[in-house]
């Protein structure tokens, strides 16, 4: 009996990793730039040194963090949406991007995969328990600092 791929044990965990260290990357430095690198070199870093995810899953993955932390540097400082919502709809959106260029590269045989391999009510939670962690560490953070 073989046993499943360790990725499908707890789906998401690269993603999901990489997002929550992209996130304490940029709250801890506040420098968009730094940001941005981060996002685009997390999952190639990960697939040149453990080759995983493959090749054009990494550059998904990539793609997918850059715009989130775009859209999150976006919402928060020229639309000055609430912290909350800005990270919700992030993460939302950057999903979104990600399974749209999905689409495409299993249109041209980049990918062999399905659309979507991971339940979207995981998804949703998972997005979710990310949202509400950052949430309280931004609130107990700028608590703490208005002492």
């Amino acid at each position: 009996i073989r046993r499943p791929p360790r990725s499908t044990l707890f789906p998401y965990t690269t993603l999901f990793r990489s997002r929550i260290l992209l996130f304490v990357g940029y709250f801890l430095s506040r420098n968009k730039y730094n940001a941005y690198i981060l996002a685009l070199t997390i999952p190639l870093f990960s697939m040149a040194t453990t080759g995983h995810p493959v090749f054009y899953k990494s550059i998904l993955m990539s793609i997918e963090l850059f715009f989130n932390m775009l859209l999150l540097i976006t919402f928060l400082k020229k639309f000055k949406i609430h912290f909350l919502l800005a990270l919700f709809l992030s993460i939302v959106a950057s999903k979104l991007i990600y399974y749209g260029l999905k689409y495409i590269f299993i249109s041209f045989g980049l990918l062999n995969s399905h659309l979507i391999t991971t339940n979207l009510f995981i998804q949703l939670a998972v997005v979710i328990f990310i949202t509400a962690v950052f949430t309280m560490v931004f609130y107990k953070t700028k608590f703490n600092n208005a002492k």
